[in-house]
């Protein structure tokens, strides 16, 4: 489990909320004894956190817990919210654990949706409850299927089968709850699969109808038996297929039955749209019978023309998904087929050329489309093409890759020419897919560089994902003088090394060009949830950038950003030029201080009496060079050299009288703190240290590298004796010289309370380690602890609130936050944690290759920060 990777894994086996387990069960078992409600809520929270921690649970205790949690969902009179937020509990505990001899009475189930939700007398108070209630209520059900007795489908059956009467709407209804609780097994499939297909026939034009059968018989798609009765049906369901798409085929509609009204209540129940389920149909009969491809062809050929860039409509996007679908669910199942994991008929060569021939030129046409969900589909079943038949795909598309990026009359075409060499980057670096693509992608890296253009941010952020997609799979270094062996495949990666040091340059020019121009945000852009997924982007970019870097390439690149810092100053664009720093500073952090840090003491300081700072500079000249020593802080060991320095600056910055200087004073007490006592990787390179290390190491050789967990290797900061000791000594300097301002208000200024307040939330929030009671089996703890500290604090800040500012909105917007983090304060709050979890499961899916890397292979740097991520949920 990735638990297993996090630096204090040793202590988990005795970490206190994995023994609390075994009071999770006694208690519950108690709670369900006595019906006692209020310790039951307590508990299931507890066992939320096991899960929502990915903590090993013991199929056992899984069990004997799930038994309890479905007798306490059945309890009489239980409030409609808990019961949906412990169906989503006990559907997850399920989902956690492997099939077992654990039966669930489905009964049960079936009598609680049907009195719930489509009886007469329900009793829900709000349309939104009885949406949240049917959804957790179905999400229920479908993870308690496999455990459903032997004689489910039989007694679904007789219970449903009665009530198909085309001429009345309780069809409907039945057909609900026979494609809700049916499960699927080979021994059962005799039963019902041809009767439902055929009474799939008597009702037309009725789309919520057609979804219910095509989720139930997509369901079958991993069972033989029921994919070799699906033959003799096969023209009838590309038949419902190409009816589904409602679009006009040889200049005129199918015929289109008089449209049947679906039940209101029953809605719920139906997906709006179910493409994928069809695609997923279709991909399972490949191969069975020659009538499939035929058929499948003959399909793709008639739609054909509704996937041109200029014929857009409503039938755009349910296209766009079934033909990504398609790619997605072939990729998947000849990956599966590689693995020997599946039973029915293996696709053979022939079979994924004729489909690769078949799908390739509506692919090709969504790529320049109008419509971003069609051209994002596009985009991706591109990569999954290639990764099938590279020598099929590539050829044609290179050429029309650099066609579209040195056009100059259809520029219209590099955005997407752009976003799909992000998507097919690690098929063209990895040799075994396609040779002679990584000299390829060199070329593409130089023909780019003018995508970074501030007067198109979308061309330039697709600019920076292709870049982010070759720096997570190739280290910048030249090696192109080492003797290489001509026979060998990978040689030609050898010599096209020599390129990379000069795009290396030109990009971190073109990238200080575009923030030189950047233009000044306003606050609510700043803070909306796109603006944080691509900050993220940003730094994960510059992170790579200087993280993959040789020694002498880094020396080189560092020399140029240096110059830029010393000598300019773009207050628009301040945080991002200090990210480039910090990704600098965490890729060679003794290096970057060694630069910068003469740089910004001695032009922020007046080294004459008395000191602080300068009053030369401007507000602009102060904040650049703050926040920019706010972000090369990132490591603690390094900034131990500059003890005194930091010191000198910090005191300087909160006795000035300037709001946003002891605001920047602040933020650089709250990273140094935190740098020196936290947890955290210090690098995320695209090889383990062993290998980044070893002067042996072939780096052009591991270009489209793909890793297992097990093999990531991180590097974790641990806080040594010296930093903690540091970190204590700051906290309590400055934290009791901040506590006799708030003591003495009547000889301090309102500002003067301010900053005060400023340091004490920095300190809180910055060495929360060293305020953690000490224990063995505490994995984030510390060899320092100063409670009483956080003692004084908390009691000078309550009795501050209570005599000072109680009408003082100006001192309130500080000191209720400063309140707020004393009483429970979260490592990683979910504004902050949200974007970076987004930003891992796009990077996650866009690297994915089943079919050359397996499922649990990917780039290191992403390993890495999915353990990363781990930790700050754990700590928060």
């Amino acid at each position: 489990m990735t638990s297993g990777l996090l630096p204090y894994q040793q202590e988990l086996s005795q970490e206190p909320a994995l023994s609390s387990l075994s009071n999770v069960r006694d208690r519950l078992t108690h709670s369900l004894a006595a019906t006692d409600i209020g310790q039951s809520i307590h508990q299931i929270r507890l066992l939320n956190q096991h899960i929502r921690l990915k903590l090993p649970i013991p199929d056992s205790d899984a069990i004997f817990i799930a038994k309890l949690l479905f007798e306490l969902i059945f309890l009489p009179n239980l409030d409609y919210s808990l019961q949906t937020k412990w169906m989503i509990t006990l559907s997850n505990l399920l989902r956690t654990t492997k099939k077992s001899a654990h039966h669930v009475d489905w009964r049960k189930l079936y009598d609680l949706l049907y009195h719930q939700h489509l009886s007469k007398s329900t009793s829900f108070v709000g349309k939104k409850a009885k949406a949240e209630h049917a959804l957790s209520l179905m999400r229920l059900i479908r993870s308690s299927r496999r455990y459903f007795n032997g004689t489910v489908v039989t007694e679904i059956i007789q219970e449903t089968f009665p009530r198909m009467c085309p001429f009345d709407n309780q069809i409907f209804e039945a057909q609900v709850l026979f494609c809700l609780f049916l499960k699927i097994d080979d021994e059962s499939i005799d039963e019902w699969f041809d009767k439902c297909f055929t009474m799939w026939e008597w009702i037309e034009n009725s789309p919520m109808w057609d979804n219910h059968w095509v989720d139930l018989f997509s369901r079958c798609h991993k069972s033989e038996k029921a994919l070799i009765k699906f033959v003799p049906f096969v023209t009838s369901l590309f038949t419902k297929v190409l009816r589904s798409f409602d679009i006009s085929v040889a200049g005129t509609h199918l015929p289109q039955p008089s449209k049947r009204s679906y039940p209101l209540e029953l809605q719920l129940f139906a997906d709006k749209d179910n493409v994928q389920g069809i695609a997923k149909i279709v991909v399972s009969l490949l191969g069975l019978d020659p009538l499939v491809q035929d058929q499948l062809d003959q399909l793709l050929r008639s739609i054909s023309t509704y996937y041109h860039p200029s014929n857009e409509g409503p039938w755009t996007s349910r296209l766009a998904v079934f033909l990504g679908t398609l790619n997605d669910q072939l990729l998947k199942r000849v990956a599966r087929e590689k693995l020997g994991k599946i039973r029915v008929k293996k696709l053979d060569v022939e079979d994924v050329q004729r489909f690769v021939l078949g799908v390739l030129p509506l692919v090709k046409q969504g790529l320049y489309a109008k419509n971003h969900s069609m051209v994002y589909v596009s985009v991706i079943s591109i990569r999954h093409l290639s990764a099938l038949k590279p020598e099929l795909v590539f050829p044609v598309l290179l050429e029309d890759v650099s066609r579209a990026l040195d056009t100059l009359t259809a520029t219209h075409q590099t955005s997407s020419a752009i976003e799909t060499l992000s998507s097919v980057t690690i098929n063209l670096l990895t040799t075994e897919n396609f040779e002679g693509g990584a000299p390829q992608v060199i070329t593409f890296l130089h023909q780019t560089l003018p995508g970074i253009d501030p007067n198109d941010m979308k061309k330039t952020w697709l600019t920076l994902s292709f870049y982010l997609a070759v720096l997570q799979h190739m280290p910048l270094v030249d090696e192109s003088e080492k003797v290489g062996d001509s026979e060998d495949p990978k040689d030609s990666n050898r010599t096209a090394s020599s390129l990379l040091l000069d795009w290396g340059v030109s990009f971190l020019e073109a990238l200080c060009s575009l923030l030189s121009h950047a233009e000044k945000q306003g606050k609510k852009q700043s803070q909306s949830h796109e603006s944080g997924y691509y900050d993220n982007l940003f730094k994960v970019i510059c992170i790579q950038f200087f993280g993959q870097m040789s020694q002498d390439f880094f020396k080189v690149v560092l020399g140029s950003l240096i110059e830029y810092v010393t000598s300019n100053v773009y207050i628009n664009s301040v945080q991002d030029f200090a990210i480039l720093c910090g990704s600098a500073a965490l890729a060679n952090p003794e290096m970057v201080l060694k630069s910068l840090m003469p740089f910004l003491h001695g032009s922020l300081l007046n080294h004459s009496s008395p000191p602080g700072i300068r009053q030369s500079l401007s507000d602009e000249d102060i904040k650049w060079r703050l926040v920019i020593l706010n972000h090369i802080l990132r490591n603690g060991p390094s900034t131990l050299k500059y003890r005194k320095e930091l010191v000198e600056i910090l005191e300087a910055t909160f006795a000035d009288s300037r709001k946003m200087v002891n605001k920047k004073g602040g933020h650089i007490l709250h990273t140094l703190l935190k740098s020196l006592t936290a947890i955290y990787p210090t690098e995320y390179r695209s090889l383990p240290p062993s290998e980044w290390n070893n002067p042996n190491t072939s780096f052009w050789k591991t270009w489209g590298k793909h890793i297992n967990k097990n093999a990531a290797e991180i590097s974790w900061h641990h806080p040594t004796e010296e930093e903690e000791k540091f970190a204590v000594d700051l906290s309590r300097n400055f934290g009791s010289l901040a506590l006799e301002k708030l003591k003495n208000t009547q000889a301090t200024t309102r500002e003067q309370q301010n900053s005060s307040l400023q340091v004490l939330n920095a300190i809180i929030t910055g060495a929360n380690p060293i305020f953690l009671p000490r224990q063995e089996t505490l994995p984030i703890g510390t060899r320092f602890t100063d409670l009483a500290l956080h003692e004084e604090i908390a009691s000078g800040v309550t009795s501050y609130l209570e005599n000072s500012t109680r009408e003082d909105v100006y001192l309130l917007r500080s000191a209720i936050p400063l309140a707020a983090n004393i009483i429970s304060y979260q490592e990683a709050p979910p504004q902050v944690l949200r974007p970076r979890k987004n930003l891992y499961r796009k990077l996650k899916r866009q690297y994915s290759n089943l079919l050359i890397f397996g499922k649990h292979n990917r780039p290191r740097s992403l390993h890495v920060e999915k353990v990363f991520l781990l930790h700050l949920r754990r700590v928060n």
